[in-house]
């Protein structure tokens, strides 16, 4: 490789801190190369002069060199970095003969021809190596020998032969030293002196390759970042920056700092008494003085960042400690000058305070400052960084077990390397809690630190920073991640300069953490596979920045994977990757590509047409036309104009269907290969289909798919195959993309599935992704076009559309995204008098004397906004169509067809339902939702807010809900008895499913399953029935059998009654339509089911003895970490008991959310428990809630399988009947607030007549659609559907009434 010329390129870099700090020492910073220069000025000298014998006296008498033909510039800025070790007299004047004329013109002569050629030589550098200059010499071609070299024309005796012969400037000394060889001998030794060296062979021209760069800048820049680049630009100018808020303050001193503008005087301009954190990126000019003022005039300042501090000194530092009395943190880059008892000084200061201690570079830090931070910090102390520490060794490390509250630690590029086993014994003390470890440079540690330290010693790593550990290997690392089965993925993780990683360590590495890596750099894993390269984006949905430098394998298409699967990814590093090219394919920032299935938006644009005008309104609205030409200015109205509102980003986002690799994509083995014809010339191996084709990823069958909606056709020949070979994984041909995807169907499970390898599958067939373009629609995209279509059967008996109808109380409600549990559940209430007179008529009345400051805080406000839209009608009336006329001769295909009824515009509840979700982990998103829990949620709502305003239960219209169940238990061996009422706001029955003999049609699709109809009165009774526990009865003092049985103690106005039609398929609850027969004219008697309570001839069971309460174990891990963050014992303790006593993030949540708690500091009261097992955790209690059930039967479930999700759910499906409560308990789970009187009457008789029913669509709790079915006393059944109201056929009643989800009775 060509050796460029010191500044040939005429470039030189920007000044580094040390240079501006010697050049105030008057220490001369002239960029310089000693070796360089040295090496140019031998060749000058030796191109001038061809003999070291002919050279030696001229060099002393008038030689000029580059090191000394100026010896006054040399010594005119102060010191020569050069020359800073030469002895003092070096430089001193020698006494020279004076030279003749002759010999002057002699050396002018030289001169001119050595600078000719160097010229030469400059010109041709980038053509020519220096392995192949035309000269080369002699003691450089053919070995020095040791000694100075003889004289020409003396004689020597030859080293080989021993003949004596005449030294000339041919002669070469002997290989190896000592001694001189004849020519005879020169010549036996293979190097011939005389013979004359090959001509220079010019490279062949090679263009130029440019530097591909991927970054992106800012295009517009906003009006903040204007102003802060002026005020940076003329910081010396300001004399004060006021209150221009703390961000902008940070970034304003971030340029200052970056352009090394800041100094003494304007530094003040960043200080102020309130501040708590000040950070400087570059405190170079700041002298001893100014740092120690920074502590006066901020004297509140807890977290303090200084880079480049260089000038800091001992007593700064203990200035520090001493008057920063809030100081818990401290970050310093460059404390240079900082002595060992400066260090002890600030540490006896900060004495159990200081949480985060953060120097790199302070060579006087020694081992007693460890001891004293130790002494001081150890209880306190979570964030540790000791990077480029000199003296960091093995020793120090025993003293690092007293942190056992270290959460981030970093010991990176010592000096001296650790060593495993120190490492080891370190992690073992210390590793559960840490979050971030840093052992980068640390060259003597291998694979064992990973294996026998990390894995085993740590769970809770977020952030692992590895580079430049030279004796790690591909399988160690690999083995490493594979065992890493403890911890949690990682987040952000370097193994950069790790040369030897490789393929298996990537793909353990992705496996282990790629689905939630923010950060991962790969730099110089030079033998990484290409394949790997390639399918790495689909491991990496939220990857941010990727470092994939000096990786060989990386090229075009390698970068175009990634930045198509990677769709938050922000910056890809790829220098020294030879093989990527400026062809390479850059992020489309207009329209990422799509991977998944997404319903798009609906713009404005799409259906209006847009005039902008821009407008001064300082100068009162006088507009301003030349303005909207300016590029700045119209792409800032373009971004506005296309913006979307987060709300309408979330119902976009609430479509997206997800679907998940299962065991037969993960494991599938393919069993040929071979190559397939490219999709459009493909057809099906038994018919001659070629669509809807389905290739077999085990042995390359191809099939066509089953019949699908939208015309799709398919004879289910992929079925069939799949059933005569078991092969369970199929690709339907014309989804395959570029990016990778594809539908994907695993005939095994049933479902959509994704397979990670699937660029890997489909190369076994001779199919390359990259080279793929999609054709068809997916399964997923035909279910979604299928649903949106759908309408409940929006036609009557007669085969026409259901007619709309219109009017008070019949305003539909449009969809948000995923709201429709929502509407139907307010569209029942609302046609309930009770609900219709509390917040009808008294809306305009409350909005006067709200107490909010802002309706949409006001649950009432939004229940009166709400009443008034339904129930008023309006805004009942068919939405306005286009004047026909307008498409009269327009052949357009979105012309309206006005022969299809017209619906209802619909009100959009938008404030409402952000108001009812508010806190709520589940209402507040755009998922689909459960309508029974969120009939019960907002029942729950409206009782909580009538409560702070301090009115009367009774006068809600809540109240007509709620109900009294009584519980009785009797005791088998004594037959003594136990009552219990609860109230309650809905009852739930359980519905058994038995499923009617399937019938198969021969080549068709297999059947669908279908239930035996139950009746409404049997699964009420099932409810209500007896059922037979196991029970430790305290009045015979032994396990005996328990009989218990259900019955209602008052009755409702408004019987809710909840059909749990679910079963658990792969532990997940599915919904099955199972018919559910109403009795006769849809009238309910309940009066059999009246509960008498108890009877004069019972005796009553004792209470059961309360066990005695042991003493609570609260976690010692999870207890340190919270009162390292300032929390008491007590509010840690009452935390933990709260969130189920194991994880210390969730009690942290607990705190931050009860901070205002007044008795967050008193004692924990610790509840004795009437079920033995530990208290569930907050996590899996959660996880059954998520499934539909209550909190009390989760904590229930868990308590009675010993904390067993799988156990917990099977118990749930056993034990439908019970609610949470424990036998013999006396209090109640009931879902209602507690009162005296449970509600409801208990006069008879109990009879009940449908008013409405909420129908569910799909076989999912989580998703699927709801309507609601409504009697109304002018229209009859009416059809809620969304902003859809129609008049409902009797066919549509007959279909939906026995597959209802909720029935709602009212009482005659």
């Amino acid at each position: 490789m060509s050796r460029r010329r010191v500044g040939a390129n005429g470039i030189t870099g920007p000044s580094s801190a040390l240079t501006a700090f010697l050049r105030d020492q008057g220490i001369s910073t002239r960029p310089t190369n000693t070796w360089r220069r040295r090496v140019e000025t031998e060749e000058d000298n030796a191109e001038a002069e061809p003999s070291n014998a002919e050279a030696a006296p001229s060099s002393v008498e008038a030689g000029p060199s580059r090191s000394n033909a100026s010896p006054a510039r040399a010594n005119q800025d102060g010191y020569n970095s050069d020359n800073l070790d030469d002895d003092e007299d070096s430089g001193a004047s020698k006494k020279k003969k004076k030279p003749t004329k002759a010999q002057l013109e002699k050396e002018k002569a030289k001169a001119k021809a050595a600078a000719a050629k160097k010229r030469k030589r400059a010109e041709d550098d980038s053509d020519y190596d220096d392995e192949e200059d035309s000269y080369n010499k002699p003691s450089a071609a053919n070995g020095a020998a040791s000694g100075p070299a003889p004289d020409i024309g003396s004689f020597e005796n030859c080293a080989e032969c021993g003949k004596r012969f005449t030294v000339t400037k041919y002669t070469i000394p002997r290989h190896p030293p000592p001694g001189y060889l004849c020519h005879i001998c020169a010549k036996a030794s293979g190097k011939d002196p005389f013979k004359k060296p090959p001509a220079a062979k010019k490279r062949k021209a090679v263009e130029r390759r440019q530097v591909v760069n991927f970054e992106d800048t800012e295009s517009v820049k906003t009006l903040a970042n204007i102003c802060i680049e002026i005020i940076s630009k003329h910081i010396d100018d300001v004399d004060a920056l006021g209150a221009i808020g703390q961000v902008n303050l940070m970034n304003i001193a971030k340029i200052i700092c970056k352009n090394r503008r800041l100094t003494e005087e304007n530094v003040k301009l960043f200080y102020d008494v309130g501040n708590t954190e000040v950070f400087l990126t570059d405190a170079t000019a700041l002298q001893p003085q100014a740092l120690m003022a920074l502590a006066s005039f901020n004297p509140n300042v807890e977290n303090l960042r200084l880079d480049l501090c260089g000038r800091m000194s001992t007593p700064v530092i203990e200035h520090y400690g001493n008057h920063l009395s809030n100081l818990t943190r401290i970050e310093l880059l460059g404390p240079f000058l900082v002595k060992p008892e400066g260090w002890k000084s600030f540490f006896a200061a900060v004495d159990q305070r200081l949480e985060g201690f953060l120097i790199t570079q302070s060579p006087r830090f020694d081992l007693s400052c460890l001891e004293a931070m130790a002494e001081h910090t150890a209880d306190t102390l979570t964030e540790l960084r000791l990077a480029e520490v000199g003296q960091l060794n093995d020793e120090w490390l025993p003293h690092f077990e007293a942190f056992k509250n270290l959460t981030s630690l970093d010991l990176s590029f010592p000096s001296e390397s650790l060593t495993d086993e120190p490492v080891i014994k370190l992690l073992s003390d210390l590793g559960q809690k840490l979050t971030l470890l840093d052992l980068s440079g640390h060259i003597a540690l291998t694979d064992k630190v990973l294996t026998e330290g990390i894995a085993p010693h740590t769970g809770s790593l977020n952030t692992l920073i590895m580079p430049s550990l030279e004796l790690l290997t591909d399988e160690g690392v690999a083995a490493f991640f594979s065992a890493f089965k403890q911890n949690r993925p990682m987040r952000h993780i370097d193994f950069s300069r790790n040369h030897a990683l490789s393929g298996a360590a990537l793909s353990a590495l992705l496996t282990h953490s790629g689905a939630v890596l923010e950060d991962l750099n790969i730099n110089s894993w030079k033998e990484t596979p290409n394949e790997i390269l390639m399918g790495m984006a689909q491991y990496l949905p939220q990857l941010v920045n990727l470092d994939l430098g000096w990786c060989r394998e990386v090229d075009d298409y390698a970068i175009k994977s990634i930045l198509d699967g990677c769709p938050v990814l922000k910056s890809v590093k790829c220098h020294g990757c030879n093989r990527v090219t400026i062809n390479c394919p850059r992020k489309d920032d207009n329209e990422p590509p799509m991977k998944k299935l997404a319903i798009l938006e609906e713009r404005e644009e799409d259906k209006y047409t847009h005039e902008t005008t821009l407008k001064c309104w300082a100068c009162g609205g006088v507009e301003l036309p030349d303005l909207a030409n300016e590029p700045k200015v119209r792409a800032l109205v373009d971004g506005i104009m296309q913006s979307m509102s987060s709300g309408r980003q979330s119902e976009v986002k609430a479509w997206e269907e997800e679907t998940t690799a299962c065991e037969h994509t993960l494991m599938l083995e393919q069993v040929t290969s071979h190559q397939t014809p490219a999709s459009g010339l493909a057809q099906c191996g038994k018919c001659d289909l070629k669509e809807n084709l389905w290739l077999c990823l085990t042995c390359g069958n191809l099939g066509c798919g089953r019949a699908q909606f939208g015309g799709i056709g398919g004879n289910g020949h992929g079925l069939a195959h799949f059933n005569e070979t078991q092969h369970p994984v199929s690709v339907k041909l014309g989804t395959i993309t570029a990016e990778g995807t594809a539908d994907i169907y695993c005939y095994q499970c049933n479902d959509s599935k994704v397979d990670p390898g699937l660029a890997t599958h489909l190369a076994n067939f001779g199919i390359n992704v990259l080279t793929q373009t999609k054709t068809e629609k997916s399964m997923a995209e035909l279910q979604i076009e299928h649903n949106l279509n759908y309408d409940f059967s929006m036609t009557g008996d007669d085969g026409k559309s259901l007619e709309p109808v219109f009017g008070p109380g019949l305003t539909g409600l449009a969809n948000l995204g995923n709201s429709c549990y929502m509407a139907s559940v307010i569209q029942s209430l609302f046609s309930l008098p009770e609900f219709q007179a509390r917040f009808g008529p008294t809306s305009l009345n409350h909005a006067a004397i709200c107490p909010e400051p802002l309706p949409a805080s006001c649950l009432e406000c939004q229940m009166g906004k709400l009443a008034d839209g339904l129930l008023s009608g309006r805004y009942s009336h068919p939405r306005k169509v286009p004047d026909p006329n307008t498409f009269a001769n327009s052949p357009s295909p979105d012309a309206p067809d006005h022969t299809d009824p017209q619906f209802q515009e619909g009100l959009k509840p938008t404030t409402f339902k952000a108001l009812i979700g508010k806190g709520h982990e589940e209402f507040a998103t755009m998922r689909q939702q459960d309508s029974e829990e969120f009939l019960a949620h907002l029942l729950k709502s409206l009782r909580q807010d009538a409560k702070r305003k301090n009115e009367a239960e009774e006068e809600q219209p809540t109240h007509i809900f709620k109900f009294g169940l009584e519980q009785r238990l009797q005791c088998m061996n004594c037959n003594k008895v136990r009552y219990r009422v609860d109230s309650q706001d809905s009852i739930s029955i359980p519905v058994p499913a038995k499923e009617k003999p399937p019938v198969v049609v021969e080549g068709g699709d297999p059947p669908k399953v279908e239930y035996e109809p139950v009746e409404l009165l049997q699964c009420l009774e099932a409810a209500l029935g007896t059922e037979v526990l196991e029970y430790a009865c305290p009045s015979c003092g032994t396990n005996v059998m328990l009989e218990k049985q259900s019955r209602f103690s008052t009755f409702p106005d408004v019987l809710v009654i909840h059909a749990k039609k679910f079963q658990l398929v792969n532990w997940v609850p599915v919904k099955l339509d199972v018919p559910v027969n109403l009795p006769q004219d849809d009238q309910l008697n309940l009066d059999a089911y009246i509960g008498h309570g108890k009877q004069e001839n019972e005796v009553e069971l004792p209470e059961d003895a309360a066990p005695a309460p042991a003493a609570t174990q609260f976690s010692e891990a999870a207890m340190g970490q919270l009162q390292a963050m300032g929390f008491g014992t007590n509010a840690c303790q009452r935390a933990l008991l709260a969130t189920g006593n194991s994880d210390a993030e969730l009690a942290m949540n607990w705190l931050f959310e009860h901070m205002e708690d007044p008795d967050l500091n008193d004692p924990p009261v610790v509840a004795s428990a009437t079920t033995s097992g530990p208290e569930p955790s907050a996590d899996d209690i959660a996880g059954l809630t998520d499934m539909g059930f209550t909190q009390a039967q989760a904590r229930k479930a868990l308590k009675e399988t010993g904390g067993s999700m799988e156990r917990a759910v099977e118990w749930l499906f056993s034990h439908p009947d019970d609610a949470g409560e424990e036998a013999g308990a006396s209090s109640s789970g009931a879902t209602a607030a507690p009162s005296s009187h449970p509600g409801g009457s208990n006069a008879l008789p109990a009879r009940y007549h449908l008013k409405a029913f909420i129908s569910h669509k799909g076989t999912s709790v989580h998703s699927g659609h709801y309507v609601a079915h409504i009697k109304t006393e002018k229209e009859g059944w009416v059809l809620f559907n969304d902003e859809k109201v129609v008049r409902a056929s009797g066919d549509n009643l007959k279909e939906l009434k026995p597959l209802a989800y909720l029935y709602i009775f009212v009482r005659e």
